[in-house]
């Protein structure tokens, strides 16, 4: 956590409570000191003494009033109320008078998820708002099933035998059980079954927190639109974690986020840096605490880890280097025309990378599959293999040595009166293109082909923006 000083707690702690808040510095300093809190993966027998709380808590909070704002309904709503509604509606629903300091509570505190959300929001920022938000329901969670060490465990599908949710969460009628998740998920079924390659750490390699140079590059967002939303969209579908409205609802986000933070952790204890301006420090969020308390708090206070920490920390890969933008910027070509995908593989020839050199010239260099948008009219449900140089009828063991990544549509749809925001994506595909170039197997103008990993939603129109290849 950043440096306090006494002064600036006193001087926060007068104007926070003139505004019936506490500034985090002044909340933090009055918590009973205390050696950090450790989080634990979920399959160990601490995390699985953690998912018995988290049950109980779980369930408690779903018997609090809706307009409780420690409630089951109030936290989901944080995030983002749900489709079949609006915000102002479940506003006058759950308080009809919007004179009360419940109403006004919940104006600016739902509909918050960072890079997800409405205008105003921010892509740089969805780290640490989630990390906020993590934060706070461990606290909840703590208060209301009466374990005062509780601590979020995580859900570490990184590990390749954990693929499965956890079984705590199988359980039809329990608190942690939801219907709407995908098929096979709750029978125990890994969740990548039908998309083996789509679970990567491979954004921990960027070494820059936000990168501008590329769409959708650089670790935070490597990581927001890469991984983080495959899971959900293997988790859930179109009412569950597959759809931002209603993705909190399932208890699994909370194992899926601490995994998030647990990456993010990794990476900064790796010597890579988080941004330092202070726009991105002093950004803000209201949240509640255990006993209903109003804090405010800054990005600035949770760029490092308040008051907690992991039992094991992700291994970060080695850093492959980049050129300095300008040569970046003389060698990307063109990108191809917009691609609209559906239930069928989709494949799109791309430019050269460099108009005097081709891929296989310059194997030195990163290869980097640039996405420039996604966007969908509604959740597809399902992911998209991307390959390079697919020969026809592959079989499934060809067709992994052709594989350079997968990609998600899960913030690309329009929710409530959010029209669709179209992100991008940088896959790092040169293990890929390196291997099929020395097999002779690399197109001097590669194919790149998507392919659902399953049967996407008939009116989900998904569509790439364009791509292009490039050594970076």
């Amino acid at each position: 956590m950043a440096s306090i000083s006494r002064r600036s707690v006193l001087a926060g702690g007068a104007a926070g409570v003139a505004l019936g808040a506490l500034p985090f510095p002044v909340w933090f300093a009055r918590q009973a000191a205390a050696a950090p809190k450790v989080r634990y993966d979920a399959s160990s027998g601490p995390g699985k003494a953690m998912l018995v709380s988290l049950a109980n808590g779980v369930d408690a909070m779903s018997k609090l009033p809706e307009s409780d704002p420690r409630s089951w309904v109030f936290q989901w709503y944080t995030h983002w109320v749900r489709s079949d509604t609006t915000k102002q509606a479940e506003m006058a629903r759950i308080f009809p008078d919007p004179t009360t300091s419940g109403y006004k509570l919940a104006a600016e505190m739902w509909d918050m998820c960072q890079s997800h959300g409405a205008v105003g929001d921010s892509v740089y920022h969805f780290l640490p708002w989630h990390r906020m938000y993590a934060y706070f329901f461990e606290r909840i969670i703590a208060k209301l099933s009466g374990d005062p060490n509780f601590t979020l465990p995580y859900w570490n599908y990184l590990d390749t035998n954990l693929r499965a949710i956890p079984p705590e969460f199988r359980v039809p009628g329990g608190p942690l059980y939801r219907a709407e998740r995908n098929a096979g998920v709750n029978a125990g079924d890994p969740v990548d079954k039908n998309a083996p390659g789509a679970i990567s750490p491979s954004s921990l390699a960027a070494q820059q927190f936000v990168d501008g140079t590329l769409a959708g590059s650089g670790f935070s967002n490597s990581l927001n639109n890469g991984l983080h939303g495959t899971i959900h969209v293997l988790v859930g579908n179109g009412q569950n974690m597959g759809a931002i409205p209603w993705a909190a609802r399932d208890p699994v986000f909370w194992m899926h986020h601490c995994m998030v933070d647990r990456m993010w952790a990794s990476w900064n204890l790796a010597g890579r840096k988080n941004p330092e301006d202070a726009a991105w420090l002093g950004k803000e969020f209201v949240f509640v605490d255990e006993n209903g308390q109003r804090v405010l708090a800054k990005t600035g206070d949770f760029s490092s880890m308040p008051g907690y920490v992991y039992d094991t920390y992700v291994p970060v890969p080695a850093t492959i280097p980049r050129l300095p933008v300008p040569v970046l910027a003389e060698a990307l070509p063109a990108p191809t025309p917009p691609i609209t995908l559906g239930a069928r593989p989709v494949a799109v020839q791309v430019a050269k990378a460099g108009a005097s050199r081709t891929l296989s010239s310059v194997a030195a260099r990163p290869a980097l599959l640039v996405v420039a948008s996604l966007s969908a009219d509604q959740q597809p449900g399902v992911i998209y293999n991307v390959y390079i140089d697919l020969p026809p009828n592959a079989s499934p063991a060809q067709a992994r040595k052709h594989l350079a990544g997968t990609v998600n549509f899960f913030g690309a749809t329009g929710h409530h009166d959010v029209s669709r925001k179209p992100t991008g994506l940088t896959l790092d595909v040169t293990e890929t293109v390196n291997k099929l170039a020395s097999a002779g197997k690399l197109r001097a103008q590669p194919v790149v082909t998507f392919a659902p990993a399953g049967a996407p939603a008939a009116e989900a129109k998904p569509v790439v923006g364009g791509v292009s290849l490039v050594r970076g």
